[in-house]
């Protein structure tokens, strides 16, 4: 890349001059010395010298990457190269990908840190039931800076105190004993690769003492007839209701496995998206990079809820 040869001929020009200083006080020292020192003179002069022909080899050694050396800076990026170690490009400045960045671990991921093509996932169908007049609840979520949409239904075995604060809390209307609540600047919170993404108002937590007695609770045993989270697109809260952070959870799991976790965890299955733009946005959540470790953690781009709101059927 541009920046990776500009880079490359800023060394090379440091490593020229500094070697051009050291020849110079060589050949000044050969000159003002005494006799008995001219040996001396002349071994550092034909060192400097020597050292004239190192940043060219130098140079070729780094333009020929093998394997992850600090030193190899890949230009561009190849898929899966996700560089564990000291980032070189970062240290300097350079965002690789900027805001778009997707993970390049991760098949869909481009050469650049774009994204190229997201895994189509099918929306959930046969998985819980959706009454006939279930309204739309539909959120922008804003990733980097592109807009996404989800849009869900909650089933009809969701309890209907739940299921109303849930839609007011979308709609913007959500009053609370001790305040208001939205979901307005929430932010994607984790993202548990192959599992799920959590949407929360981080913000929520102080107002935590004033708002807490006024959400409602799931039942600790569950939900009657409610599916198990084991299927991409289901949405879900925690058996503990909205709690302090407002959460929700939609699924991006793959594995029966995950599906377990999701349910030991305290999640239960509370609604479904909506369409297939909803599961491309989950798609993409799911090879977004993030902080804390390989596959679990706060995404390193911003999100960010820019709107929300109820459609009526």
């Amino acid at each position: 890349t541009l920046a990776h040869k500009l880079r490359l001929d800023a060394m090379r020009t440091l490593v020229v001059v500094a070697v051009g200083v050291l020849a110079a006080a060589a050949a000044a020292a050969a000159k003002s010395a005494p006799p008995r020192t001219t040996s001396r003179a002349g071994f550092c002069q034909r060192l400097a010298l020597g050292i004239l022909a190192v940043p060219t080899a130098a140079v070729a050694v780094e333009e020929k990457p093998d394997g992850l050396r600090v030193n190899d800076i890949p230009a561009p990026r190849a898929v899966g190269n996700a560089r564990d170690g000291l980032d070189i490009d970062d240290a300097l400045g350079f965002k690789w990908g900027g805001a778009e960045r997707c993970d390049a671990r991760v098949v869909g991921c481009g050469a650049d840190g774009s994204v190229t093509e997201l895994q189509a996932l099918p929306i959930p169908s046969g998985v819980g039931a959706v009454a006939n007049n279930a309204p739309l609840l539909g959120i922008d979520l804003e990733i980097g800076r592109e807009s996404f949409p989800l849009r869900f239904q909650l089933l009809d075995s969701t309890p209907a105190d739940v299921a109303e604060q849930l839609t007011q809390l979308v709609r913007g209307r959500l009053r609370l004993e001790g305040g208001s609540a939205t979901l307005l600047k929430a932010s994607v919170l984790e993202i548990r690769k192959g599992r799920h993404v959590v949407l929360g108002q981080a913000a929520a937590a102080r107002q935590a003492r004033e708002i807490k007695g006024g959400l409602k609770k799931l039942p600790k045993e569950g939900l009657p007839g409610a599916p198990a989270p084991g299927a991409p697109g289901l949405v879900s809260l925690r058996r503990g209701g909205l709690g302090e952070r407002l959460e929700l959870s939609f699924s991006t799991v793959g594995a029966e496995a995950e599906a377990r976790r999701l349910a030991k965890d305290g999640w239960v299955v509370v609604g479904r998206v909506a369409d297939g733009a909803s599961m491309s946005t989950l798609a993409r959540l799911d090879i977004t990079p993030v902080q804390r470790s390989l596959h679990d953690g706060e995404p390193l781009i911003r999100t960010s809820v820019e709107n929300t709101f109820v459609e009526a059927k």
